[in-house]
């Protein structure tokens, strides 16, 4: 008898030595700090250590960064999350969050009793520029604006000065770039250099071809934009692709402005065109202003950085991308990026947080209204800084659905084979649609 009372004593202790582990446990875990996981693509850490700090002290929460490449960032970025392994907060671009839509997790406030209340989608209305509105979609908010870029003219302003009588000749100014086409093409066809045979031995504006040319796509979807055309359609609406297609002029006639664009754009690259000045012999458009043979190209401002590492001694500038003659509705395309929040992650409302903090580094600079003094005219912006900033309040955007790639691609080709003469702008344009729309038909 006794030694069952010692059995049962025993079995007692074991039961609470159990319990009181796991009440320990349980106090362990709702103690735990948060942790966040934070990617920074293309930026370094410590470009962003003071907010994060900031953050994490406020906030008591512990944040880990790692520096991803945007290269791979896709591959990287899918495979950790097939693993749960991914991060909680990440830089994408628009395109990117479209694609990848289903892997992000939508702006919530606050959580009550297991119900979400999102974040209200008029907040991009009413605090952003416009373009970042494609950020929003099914009443949601996918995406923390942070910066939107356009591209600008990158010129050497050193052979603009050296032009500067040729210039004044034609009633150009040496130290402002032309807010509008037709004087900028002026400009470039007085700062080509060509040979006794037709050859051009300097370009006056790297333009014309995609090859060799970075920016090409998104320069004629600036065209594109500002004549009009319809580029694409609404989320979720089919066919995707439509700039092949043809729009009423105020006369009722049909006019086709996506070739018409086409067309002004590779006019560069044709050599019995008086706008030639470039072509494919020519290495890549940033890196031959950098050598010192192109006077003037049309690309993203954050190219200044690598242009000035080629060539330190460079004297290069920036201005806005010209817009049509007289035009009260100036626009570019843009690129919007932000910070998406995946849907691993184990508290959303205090990653959205931190994404607003990060955010702050650039977006009042950068996708904030009212980035700009409202009675200041676009067209008095002086310097790449300046144009980039006053570009943004009048960018527009396309939507590619899950093709951005490939879309880009298909208009890149399409550039290519009428500047090489293969096929004329209208016809390279239908080509082109109809292999993206086949893409979204086979993706069913």
């Amino acid at each position: 008898m006794k030694n069952l009372r010692i059995v049962i004593f025993l079995i007692f202790l074991s039961f609470l030595a159990t319990f009181s582990v796991l009440g320990l446990s349980c106090r362990k875990a709702q103690t735990a700090k948060t942790v966040l996981k934070v990617w920074l693509v293309d930026y370094k850490e410590t470009n962003f250590r003071s907010e994060i700090q900031l953050f994490s002290q406020k906030q008591k929460v512990d944040v880990t960064v790692e520096e991803k490449n945007a290269a791979n960032l896709e591959k990287d970025l899918l495979n950790t999350l097939a693993t749960h392994q991914g991060p909680d907060v990440v830089m994408i671009n628009h395109d990117f969050l479209i694609k990848h839509k289903e892997i992000f997790a939508p702006c919530v406030k606050e959580v009550k009793k297991d119900k979400a209340l999102y974040c209200d989608v008029k907040i991009l209305e009413n605090n952003y520029v416009p373009v970042t509105q494609i950020l929003a979609w099914d009443d949601k908010i996918y995406g923390y604006p942070y910066r939107v870029s356009t591209p600008i003219i990158i010129y050497n302003s050193k052979m603009l000065y050296d032009a500067r009588k040729e210039l004044q000749k034609n009633n150009l100014s040496y130290n402002h770039i032309p807010v509008y086409w037709d004087d900028f093409v002026k400009m470039a066809r007085i700062l080509t250099v060509k040979d006794a045979s037709g050859n051009v031995t300097r370009s006056g504006l790297a333009l014309g071809t995609a090859s060799n040319n970075p920016a090409a796509q998104d320069t004629l979807y600036s065209l594109m934009l500002q004549n009009g055309t319809k580029i694409s359609n609404a989320q979720s609406a089919e066919p995707l692709a439509l700039f092949n297609l043809p729009i009423k002029n105020e006369n009722g006639d049909l006019i086709y402005p996506g070739a018409k664009a086409l067309d002004f754009y590779s006019s560069f690259s044709y050599p019995r065109s008086q706008n030639y000045s470039f072509n494919d012999n020519f290495d890549t458009a940033w890196k031959e202003l950098a050598k010192g043979n192109v006077a003037m190209i049309i690309d993203y401002p954050e190219r200044l950085d690598k242009i000035r590492y080629l060539n330190p001694n460079l004297q290069v500038a920036g201005a806005l991308l010209p817009q049509i003659t007289d035009t009260e509705n100036p626009t570019v395309y843009g690129k919007i990026y932000a910070l998406g929040i995946t849907r691993d992650t184990k508290d959303v409302v205090m990653a959205w947080k931190l994404a607003g903090q990060i955010a702050q580094k650039f977006d009042s600079k950068y996708v904030k209204k009212q980035t700009t003094s409202s009675s200041k005219d676009w067209r008095k912006a002086k310097g790449a800084a300046e144009a980039w900033t006053v570009q943004v309040n009048f960018a527009q955007t396309i939507y590619k659905a899950k093709f951005p790639d490939e879309f880009d691609q298909f208009v890149k080709e399409a550039i290519d084979n009428v500047s090489k003469g293969l096929i004329y702008p209208k016809e390279s344009l239908d080509q082109a649609a109809s292999n993206i729309n086949q893409l979204i038909s086979e993706s069913k």
